[in-house]
């Protein structure tokens, strides 16, 4: 039976003859930019026996073979696709090099998807540089958080707005992430631009539909930012001006293919911000991203990145406002063997923000700082077990330093006026399973376990303890700390009638222990308070549950998913609460529930040279807050019901890309006055239930056109540039923000009107 597919063995005295069993062997490694050596996020590798994998975050893959000649199909969006036949006798690692795809029409979809096999295991939408780069914001600056708020379920309540809204979420219940640590405020010049610099940013990872279990401490979504690792074989210099910004970036090899340097600097423009009103004029940001890696062996990688970011704003009525973030990452990626992966991570960050109230009086200045200062180590492990079957697993542990707000004048005031700081404790533990029950049938579950103590901390003085004893908040002194044990439940099931059409189910629990205290009238904001979780705030909850169909074929891509999520323990402001200079802020929150429901459609043609994108979204957000609106149920200020997207990209040459993008919604729910009452000689006004009146809907077009250099055949051309000539708002269309009433007279406070701008990029 040597040469046969049989073999025997003998079992007390009967000879058992049966089919030999298939050695298997792991073909493991990582997928890499041919040109600078970047690694590839997502990539798809299949064999010829249709054995489907992708390479995770730090662009590693394992694939599961048998013995013999076979051959590995590797495939990205903006990439050539590659064959490498293999005559596999052992286990073995490999890096496997793409070419970009430099002569085809630019890649749109949002989707990480390729149509060679229809399963793609990475859960959530991704989006890439070259998405990134085709919708500019106001000013002409290409902007992460502008393209992210283009995805179906995904709203803003504003032009200029860096806010998200998440399938009903409120803007705090993002985990928002920059290489692995969280940002708190993700925002230049109050929302016009955000703070992830383009030239920086290598893909973007978006989850809001099912949120895998090594993800947590918020409700609806993670935006799962990854910072480019610089070019690991020849110096470049890259940047660009823009009506906004001017950018640079230097990038290189430390160590020929073993290690590279990134480090980019951007500078914002101040004096050409009077087009958008009602932005402060005078005004000015800055950042800074670094990013080194180093190869220690083939198995063991080294990462440090950082980023440090500030803006500062002088106000006409005798204020400044500044604001920044710093930010860091040490990650080493350790490979056990060819099945088991190991991330480890030591995380900073801190968000920090200083209000200076009569600036120009040095006797009367005064100073309001708020901030959270997160330090954090965390570890996650994935182990390879078949190539349907994958498991991760991992612990964090999160030291958050509460600022909410304080006068650092005042702390020894006899009536305090700063509100208590806190420090916490945040653990978790998780576990995350996906395998194919059937061959169609995809299941993945997880668990995640989270742990969070809170400690309020006080002034200190005989003064302030009586004033606590007495003002009836006297637990303050007694309570020694508020501990939470919460296990949060996930689930995906995904069906796949054939490679291009597929239904999926999902399932998730989040808890989240952090939550902002911010006024709600305006759209953006430097001003966030950050509390925890205590012993008179409840972790806020929500379940989630979505079903959805998509076919994907050649040239058609088509999605809908409809959603149900419930929320609990939502915190709410009362009605004209005042927050600076109130330590007893907790007694201005409300507490309730919220449920936001919706269906989404989407929808993408490809005819030879053109690309169109439609996509529409119909949902409602209400809750109810004891105490609130008599208790009765009202919508939340970002119920923007309808929700319509469309976009076309045209290449009449390979040199020449036009994108335009129109989108059309309703107007927000706003809380207007009926009338006004004399008290003491003040006029003070009578508001109508809350959120009852609605702003104008808001409707835009926007162009762009892309210059690209010429094609050399030769190579030897070092300098290369693009062009981009844009313009926001073609139609001049003037969408109201915000209402600022002044009786007798409303004044609406308009979006900026038609903006032409030019954006010039380089690198050589």
């Amino acid at each position: 039976m040597k040469d046969s597919p049989l073999e025997y063995h003998l079992t007390s005295n009967v000879i058992v003859i049966a089919a030999k069993k298939k050695i298997l062997f792991v073909i493991g490694g990582f997928i890499k930019d041919a040109e600078t050596g970047e690694y590839i996020i997502g990539g798809s590798i299949f064999n010829s026996s249709k054995h489907l994998t992708s390479s995770n975050n730090y662009g590693y893959f394992a694939l599961e073979l048998p013995g013999g000649n076979d051959t590995l199909h590797i495939s990205h969006l903006g990439y050539k696709k590659k064959e490498i036949v293999f005559n596999v006798r052992q286990s073995m690692a490999v890096n496997i090099l793409l070419e970009k795809q430099t002569d085809t029409l630019k890649e749109v979809k949002v989707a990480a998807k390729n149509n060679d096999l229809f399963v793609n295991p990475v859960a959530g939408s991704s989006l890439n540089q070259d998405i990134i780069w085709s919708h500019l914001s106001e000013g002409g600056e290409p902007d992460l958080i502008k393209s992210v708020q283009l995805l179906n379920g995904i709203q803003t309540i504003a032009e200029g707005s860096s806010s998200l809204f998440v399938r009903g979420g409120d803007k705090d219940q993002n985990l928002i992430l920059l290489d692995e640590a969280p940002v708190y405020n993700p925002a230049h010049l109050f929302g016009l631009v955000s703070i992830f610099n383009p030239d920086a940013i290598n893909q973007v990872q978006i989850y809001q539909n099912e949120i895998p279990a090594n993800f947590g401490g918020r409700l609806s979504s993670v935006i799962d930012n990854v910072m480019q690792n610089g070019d690991n074989k020849t110096f470049h210099v890259k940047g660009g001006l823009s009506m906004l910004s001017a950018r640079l970036a230097v990038e290189g090899p430390l160590v020929s293919d073993k290690g590279s340097y990134l480090f980019t600097f951007r500078k914002g423009f101040t004096n050409l911000l009077k087009a958008f009103a009602p932005f402060p004029y005078n005004a000015n940001y800055s950042d800074f991203n670094l990013k080194l890696n180093y190869q220690l062996n083939t198995n063991n990688k080294i990462y440090l990145s950082g980023y440090y970011g500030f803006d500062k704003l002088r106000a006409f009525d005798n204020y400044d406002n500044s604001w920044g973030n710093k930010i860091a990452t040490f990650r080493w990626n350790h490979l056990f063997n060819s099945r088991l992966f190991l991330n480890l991570s030591v995380l900073y960050s801190n968000y920090s923000n200083q209000l200076n109230i009569d600036a120009d009086q040095s006797d009367a200045k005064s100073q309001w700082i708020t901030g959270i200062i997160d330090k954090s180590i965390k570890a996650d492990f994935t182990y390879y077990v078949h190539n349907s079957e994958q498991i991760k697993f991992g612990i964090n542990l999160i030291n958050h330093k509460f600022i909410p707000g304080e006068s650092p004048s005042r702390f020894n005031d006899t009536i305090p006026v700063n509100i208590p700081r806190h420090k916490a404790i945040e653990m978790a533990a998780y576990f995350n399973h996906r395998l194919n029950i059937l061959s169609d049938l995809q299941l993945t579950y997880g668990l995640r376990m989270s742990y969070f103590y809170n400690k309020t901390l006080l002034p200190n003085g005989p003064d302030i303890v009586d004033f606590y004893m007495n003002s009836g908040y006297s637990d303050l002194l007694t309570e020694p700390g508020k501990n939470f044990l919460r296990f949060e439940p996930r689930l995906c099931l995904q069906y796949n009638f054939n490679k291009n059409n597929a239904m999926k189910m999902v399932y998730n629990r989040n808890y989240q222990y952090l939550q902002l205290v911010q006024g709600e009238e305006l759209a953006f904001s430097s001003l966030e308070s950050w509390i925890p979780a205590s012993s008179t705030i409840a972790p806020q909850m929500a379940d989630f549950y979505s079903i959805g169909y998509s076919l994907n074929s050649k040239d058609i891509i088509f999605t809908t998913t409809a959603y149900l999520k419930k929320l609990y323990n939502q915190v709410e402001l009362n009605d004209h609460a005042q927050i600076i200079l109130n330590p007893f802020i907790e007694s201005q929150l409300q507490f309730g529930k919220s449920t936001a429901s919706g269906i989404e459609f989407s929808l993408t043609k490809s005819w030879k040279n053109i690309t169109g994108n439609l996509g529409y979204t119909y949902s409602v957000v209400n809750k109810q807050i004891a105490g609130i609106n008599e208790n009765n149920t009202f919508k939340a200020n970002y119920n923007i019901p309808h929700n319509l997207r469309f976009s076309v990209d045209y290449q009449p040459v390979s040199r020449i890309s036009i994108n335009a993008f129109f989108t059309y919604k309703s107007g927000r729910p706003v809380t207007l006055p009926v009338g006004y009452y004399i008290e003491n000689g003040q006029r003070i006004p009578i508001f109508e239930d809350r959120n009852t009146s609605h702003l104008p809907d808001d409707k835009r077009l926007d162009l762009t056109i892309e210059l690209k250099p010429r094609t050399r055949t030769d190579h030897k051309k070092r300098w290369k540039s693009t062009w981009l000539f844009s313009v926001y708002n073609v139609l001049n269309q003037r969408n109201i923000i915000f209402y600022a009433i002044d009786h007798p007279t409303t004044v609406n406070n308009l979006s900026s009107g038609i903006v032409p701008s030019v954006t010039y990029n380089f690198k050589f």
